[in-house]
């Protein structure tokens, strides 16, 4: 039995006086205490050297969380005594317990009570206004026992087995234990409902107190102040206001419970705030908070490393400047920065010059030059489309115009022209605005080969002229792009020439007419075929000096692979 004096005390707590308290503080709240008189010697030592100082921050989870660290922290040298035997004291719980802990066992004992209360109205609620007279009733509720018992009870065959005495055991023990339980939550109810009555009366008493005419202004500035930042400790929850940490401007950060969202928030005020001193981290080890927090913790890293690796995969244009308008709203603005640029400065440079094919007009590439600010010289080529200097010509080809040039071969002649008469020949394959930029799909791909597919013609192409280089544009625009990079550090084409180029070719032809018999010779030589044969009569004007020829000056003339046929046949004997 408890002490007479322990029993007065706990009747004036408010608790049972036959029960023991073993009332144990949970471990973070003994950390938070010695951190914040860490803090407290920190910030008195920076007040002392004139330093700035701010406030503590702590940041719980939850409102109640907060309720109950402010409590704490209000009641820190709060204790109460309570003369308790010695065979209940230990290292851990002995006599002095917190005022914070005890009242929380007095709201648990009085929710139980209030708990036990709503039970005993719900009960008293349930019994019959009247008793039920009669045989027909007595015999109606014999029948309902009866049926609740028979159901309560499984038969004889949908018994399972158990083991020994387990059926009584789990059938009287919760019972009675229930029944004991019922028993003590009528007793506390009963103690906690005496103990109102006298709270109550205390109550009125304190109501008068207030209502003194003692209270003044002057009173209020005497027992009120403001506290400095250095002394100042403020307790928020992660669901507050987002700016929390730009409008306190802490110097000290308790995370009570971790958060990983709200560790970025402390990333970024220490990036841009130099008022940040240190961030105090409380985690139960071993806990299921800190298998929570590694779980958001691994989320976030794989929520990154999607992010990464969908952008590594992305296909962003060069000539991109982190705009995402269309194309069409890109060449207007380009309009009108030239437009702009001729307005400020009339002696500006020259505009670069293009030289196009006069059946080009009919496509868009055209018009768009224009408007990107390029100098359009309309002419009629015989080779090629565009001529950007006098070492570059390009061949425009839509998809459905290179499928039928290739199987006509007449891509082939012109790759021949443009690499007979120029530098450097380029083949410009353009695909529409909002067409697949691919020739064809994934499903389509194969792992035969086949002589007839566009990518093998393609191919045999760029085998066969190796000065010949192939432009890929996804659209008109992506093309006028393709150009103002290949005009860079060039000079202007000459327009005179371009339009000469090629018109010499039929000479050969009608020259040919009157020696027969020699070109039909140099076409019998293994390596001449129709479409080099010209340049062979066009570079010698005879069968002897092409066979007089070094192997580098047929080089000069054809491409390797014929120029070595050329000339292994013609000098094989010797």
């Amino acid at each position: 039995p408890l002490p007479e004096s322990t029993q007065a005390t706990l009747r004036t707590l408010g608790l049972p006086d036959n029960i023991v308290p073993v009332l144990e503080v949970p471990p973070k709240l003994e950390v938070l205490a010695n951190i914040l008189n860490e803090i407290g010697v920190l910030n008195h030592a920076a007040v002392a050297k004139g330093a700035d100082s701010g406030p503590a921050l702590i940041m719980a989870s939850s409102a109640r969380e907060c309720r109950m660290i402010r409590s704490y922290l209000s009641s820190l040298h709060d204790y109460v005594e309570l003369d308790i035997p010695q065979q209940y004291i230990n290292d851990k719980h002995s006599g002095r317990h917190p005022k914070m802990m005890v009242n929380l066992l007095r709201g648990f004992f009085k929710w139980k009570a209030q708990a036990t209360g709503i039970r005993g109205n719900s009960s008293q609620s349930q019994r019959p206004g009247s008793t039920a007279t009669g045989s027909q009733n007595q015999q109606r509720q014999g029948a309902i026992t009866g049926s609740q018992n028979q159901m309560r009870h499984a038969p004889s065959a949908k018994r399972r087995r158990v083991r020994g005495a387990s059926v009584a055991a789990g059938v009287r023990g919760p019972r009675a234990q229930a029944d004991v339980l019922e028993q003590e939550s009528s007793d506390l109810a009963n103690t906690i409902a005496a103990n109102d009555s006298t709270d109550a009366d205390s109550a009125d008493d304190a109501d008068e107190y207030l209502d003194s005419d003692d209270w003044t202004p002057n009173a209020f500035d005497e027992h009120f102040g403001l506290l400095p930042n250095a002394e100042t400790i403020i307790v928020h929850s992660y669901a507050s206001e987002r700016n929390v940490l730009t409008a306190l401007q802490p110097t000290h950060i308790i995370m009570f419970a971790p958060d990983a969202a709200f560790i970025r928030q402390v990333e970024m005020y220490r990036a841009h705030s130099d008022r940040l001193q240190q961030v105090y981290f409380l985690v139960y080890d071993n806990s299921l908070e800190e298998q929570r927090y590694l779980s958001a913790m691994r989320r976030e890293r794989e929520a990154f490393e999607r992010l990464i690796g969908d952008k590594a995969t992305l296909v962003v244009p060069l000539d991109e400047r982190g705009t995402m308008a269309s194309p069409g709203s890109r060449l207007l603005q380009t309009v009108a920065n030239r437009t702009l640029r001729s307005a400020r400065n009339t002696d500006a440079m020259e505009p670069a010059t293009v030289i196009v094919d006069v059946r080009e007009f009919r496509a868009p590439l055209a018009s768009l030059l224009h408007a990107a600010g390029f100098r359009v010289v309309p002419r009629t080529l015989d080779v090629g489309d565009y001529v950007l200097h006098d070492g570059l010509v390009v061949e425009r080809k839509s998809l459905p115009d290179l499928i039928g040039s290739l199987r006509s071969g007449r891509l082939f002649n012109q790759a021949a022209a443009m690499t007979r008469h120029y530098t450097s020949a380029a083949l410009l394959v353009e695909f529409e605005v909002n067409a697949s930029f691919s020739l064809q799909t994934i499903n389509g791909l194969t792992d035969t080969i086949s002589p007839s597919a566009i990518s093998s013609q393609l191919s045999m192409l760029t085998l066969t002229f190796p000065r010949l280089r192939i432009l890929w544009s996804s659209s008109p625009y992506e093309t006028v792009s393709i150009f103002a990079e290949l005009k860079q550090g060039q000079g202007e084409p000459d327009a005179e020439r371009a339009v000469g180029v090629g018109q010499d070719d039929g000479a050969v032809e009608r020259d040919s007419l009157y020696n027969a018999a020699s070109v039909a010779l140099l076409q019998a030589v293994p390596g001449v075929t129709l479409k080099n044969y010209q340049i062979l009569a066009r570079q010698f004007r005879s069968m002897r000096e092409v066979c007089e020829a070094s192997r580098s000056d047929l080089e000069m003339v054809l491409d390797a692979g014929p120029a070595k046929q050329v000339y292994e046949f013609l000098h094989q004997a010797s």
